[in-house]
Parts: structure tokens; sequence; C-alpha cells
């Protein structure tokens, strides 16, 4: 059956890369917390690690967005750098809704398991 004039032939995206780009949206949620912990345990101060933490997303951020567009195939190169900078942009804002979300409901559910208290 051909596509109707103007509609584009949807293509099926790769398992792996989509796999691969679930497990970049949520590596962030875990590196984060062990960062600011040792940079407590190693600065007596958690802002230290502000900077090195916002780098290290921006460059998962960047690898996702690159993912996409390959499987996008994306062709133009201006293009491309656009929707790298926005990708990489959005991923970081993303991430400080997703972080703390994940990261209490992960401590909330081990205090629940083991029965501690706060």
């Amino acid at each position: 059956m051909k596509p109707i004039t103007g509609q584009k032939k949807s293509r099926a995206g790769n398992p792996a890369i989509t796999l691969l780009r679930l497990i970049l949206w949520l590596v962030p949620s875990i590196i984060v917390p062990i960062a600011f912990f040792v940079s407590e345990m190693i600065t007596h101060e958690w802002f230290a690690a502000v900077i090195p933490v916002f780098v290290i997303c921006s460059a998962i951020g960047y690898f996702d967005c690159r993912l996409s567009l390959q499987q996008k195939r994306q062709p133009h190169a201006i293009m491309q750098r656009k929707r790298l900078i926005h990708g990489t942009i959005l991923f970081n804002v993303l991430q400080l809704i997703i972080v703390p979300t994940l990261s209490f409901a992960i401590l909330y559910g081990y205090c629940v398991v083991t029965g501690f208290r706060l």
C-alpha cells in the first residue's frame, strides 16, 4: 500500500538505541545524588558538585541528542547543530524534575522495604 501524497512513511526505530536512550535519561538520577554525597564527604560542601554534575548531565544530554538525530536521520548540518543545542538544554531542564522525583521515590521505597523511619 502506497502512502497518501503528503504523508511520510513512518520508520521503525532501532530498539537497541531506544533502550540506550531510556538508560541515558535515568543515569543522572544515580549520578547526581552520588556526586553530591561524595562532594559533601570530601569538601564538606555539597555545592562544589554543581558544576561537575551540570557538565556530566550536559554530556549525557548531548549524547542522547546525537542518538535521537541518528534515529531520525536528519540531513542538514545547520539544523542538526540547532537541534543538538536545543535537545541538550531540554535534557538538562527535564532532569531538574526527573532526578529529584526518582531519587526520592528510590529513597522512600528503601525506607518502606527496610522499615526505616525518619
